[in-house]
């Protein structure tokens, strides 16, 4: 069957549910979606009815955000992002291939001040007029 036919077939059988079979099916249905192994995969295909505010498309959509943010904001998730956290870090400015990319440079006592290894733990000045001291 083609998209079209899928939805037109499913569309007329969902029509014959009550409501509260409608929501046991949409319970059977999140809890299989939990068993599925979904850090191994890329993408899924669910197929739904097309129609403007659709609340099955609202409940997965929902459904599917709540449990990527509960994962990546775990342990276990964070653990997989390789989030450090507000942590200092090294920066040694744009690469300076991009910058060639895009006809650009750094000025160099700019640079000095900025991008300076040995200088890392020093907190920046300005002077009256913002302009960078140190």
């Amino acid at each position: 069957m083609f998209k079209k036919e899928l939805r037109k077939f499913y569309k007329s059988k969902r029509s014959s549910l009550t409501n509260k079979q409608i929501e046991a099916l949409s319970l059977s249905l999140a809890n299989m979606v939990l068993k599925l192994d979904i850090w191994e995969c890329s993408n899924y295909h669910i197929f739904f009815p097309i129609e403007k505010n659709n609340d099955d498309i609202k409940w997965f959509t929902l459904f599917r955000n709540l449990t990527m943010t509960g994962y990546y904001t775990s342990k276990v998730g964070i653990k997989e992002l390789g989030y450090k956290g507000n942590t200092p870090n090294v920066w040694d400015g744009v690469p300076q291939d991009v910058l060639d990319q895009y006809g650009l440079s750094y000025d160099q006592d700019w640079l000095a001040k900025c991008v300076d290894q040995t200088k890392r733990n020093d907190v920046a000045e300005w002077d009256d007029q913002g302009n960078l001291v140190t």
